[in-house]
């Protein structure tokens, strides 16, 4: 029923043609056709609009509409079909009613949109477009490609720079804690040079590594706490130089921190030839100052020594059978030779002219020592004493060197003994030998040396002594004479502060 009409009665659409073969088949056919075009419109519009994300809403609006519009069409077709056979008019009437309205909504929304949809660019503006973007594409590439060859070009003549550098260039970035607290800093290898003067593995030189763990040997400096400055304050700072006593080098450091982040700059410099040339400089320009002092008292006291032996021995003669007058002429000639051997040994400190290697005895050898601690010690109240070697060896020695050396070794333990108050004032040397050296033990009745200083006395600036009173170069410098000789000056932590100086051994 539909308004009232039973249309159950009515005949199908198939006698208004007469079942004629001829005319069904073919409108049959054009119906299943329209339908299957009505029902695949609907589902091209809807992938097209998922794929251009660019469509608004009110053009989408527009085509959810056709693609209603389009399928009820559709609807609309397959039910005239089924009356063909049927007589359901009253479900093809209410399908074409929805249709209906459906078709004149669209009508109506698309002419009221018509200018929006006229906005959507043809297919010659999009072709302009793309043409546009395309050439655009193509300057962008040309341009990228030419900045792209500039910098290979720039990054090339960097590189060749960072090679040609002398400094060693290290990237540092700073390790915080959860407060914030730098608590170690990332570093990176810039160039070659800095893996060789830092000592890194070549394993390594690639990979983000640590101060505090692969640059340890720094640690014993103050340059974690210099970058921490550096890093917070934004000013430059060079240390120069800082000695890393695990591996004996000397550096230049400069520490610079990016402008635009926490990024520090770190440049190394080897400097130990310099400090070893400045060291050298040092003890040669103390020795002369030695041999000006010494040739000036040679020249002043040897000329009255001379004459008083010659008046002393005839005074011995005149009253050798007053043994009173004897023993006062013994004294007298004791003091003398005291003052002769004061000047020897001045000169022995000065003369340039020995810095050749010599050969020398056990005799000469324990002579020299004696000379200088008699010299050093006989008016300081100090005990002393050389306990030579029983055998006949001989050794090879510099005699400058092996002065400069025992001068050292002396003052050291005059310091050490006089600043402590020590009661016992002694410093005793034990010459002995074995297969390959002569060994000097050099010992003294001082407090001895702390333990974690043990590692440090020949440490190139290293002092224990108060600030002012030591250069921290006298050990260093002695221990470097000790091998450029062909022995060694080692410490022993023994009851009493011990050195030994080896003196390399001369084989019959």
């Amino acid at each position: 029923m539909f308004f009232g009409v039973d249309t159950s009665s009515f005949m199908p659409h198939g006698h208004c043609i007469l079942w004629s073969p001829q005319l069904l088949i073919p409108m049959v056919i054009a119906e299943v056709l329209t339908v299957i075009s009505y029902f695949l419109i609907p589902v091209g519009i809807f992938r097209f609009m998922q794929l251009r994300l660019d469509l608004n809403k009110q053009v989408k609006g527009i085509l959810y509409l056709f693609i209603a519009f389009i399928f009820f069409c559709g609807l609309t077709h397959l039910v005239s079909t089924w009356n063909y056979w049927n007589s359901n008019y009253v479900l093809e009437t209410f399908i074409k009613l929805i249709t209906g309205l459906i078709s004149f909504a669209t009508l109506i929304i698309f002419y009221k949109n018509l200018k929006n949809i006229l906005l959507i660019p043809s297919l010659d503006s999009y072709n302009k477009v793309l043409k546009e973007l395309k050439d655009l594409n193509s300057e962008l590439e040309k341009k990228v490609n030419d900045r792209t060859k500039q910098l290979n070009y720039e990054n090339e003549k960097a590189n060749l720079v960072l090679k040609g550098v002398s400094d060693g260039i290290v990237l540092y970035y700073p390790i915080k804690n959860d407060a914030g607290e730098v608590i170690d800093f990332g570093v990176e290898v810039s160039n070659k040079r800095a893996a060789s003067l830092l000592k890194l593995d070549p394993s390594k030189t690639n990979q983000r590594l640590s101060l505090k763990d692969d640059l340890s040997f720094l640690n014993k400096t103050s340059h974690f706490d210099d970058c921490v400055n550096v890093l917070i304050s934004g000013f430059e700072k060079t240390t120069d130089p800082i000695f890393a006593p695990d591996i004996k080098k000397f550096y230049r450091i400069t520490i610079s921190r990016s402008e635009t982040s926490d990024l520090l700059f770190v440049f190394f410099a080897d400097v130990t030839e310099r400090e070893d040339i400045k060291l050298d400089f040092m003890s040669t320009s103390k020795l002369a100052a030695i041999g000006e002092l010494a040739g000036g008292i040679a020249h002043e006291i040897n000329t009255p020594l001379q004459i008083n032996a010659g008046l002393l021995r005839q005074l011995k003669r005149k009253v050798s059978e007053n043994a009173e007058a004897l023993e006062i002429i013994e004294k007298i000639d004791t003091t003398k030779n005291r003052v002769r051997d004061t000047v020897i040994n001045l000169k022995r400190l000065s003369h340039g002219d020995s810095a050749e290697l010599s050969v020398i005895g056990n005799d000469k050898l324990k002579e020299i020592t004696e000379s200088f601690l008699r010299i050093r010690l006989d008016d300081k109240n100090f005990e002393y004493k050389v306990e030579g070697s029983s055998s006949d060896f001989k050794a090879e020695f510099v005699e400058i060197s092996f002065s400069q050396i025992l001068n050292n070794l002396i003052s050291n333990a005059l310091d050490s003994i006089n600043e402590h108050n020590s009661e016992q004032r002694n410093i005793w040397v034990k010459i002995s030998e074995n297969e390959a050296y002569i060994e000097l033990e050099f010992s003294d009745s001082g407090p001895g040396i702390k333990e974690e200083n043990i590692d440090k006395i020949f440490d190139p600036l290293f002092s224990t002594k108060e600030v002012g009173k030591g250069t921290g170069l006298g050990l260093s410098i002695s221990k470097r004479l000790a091998i450029s000789m062909g022995g060694d000056l080692k410490y022993i932590n023994a009851p009493r502060t011990t050195f030994v100086l080896s003196l390399k051994k001369v084989n019959s």
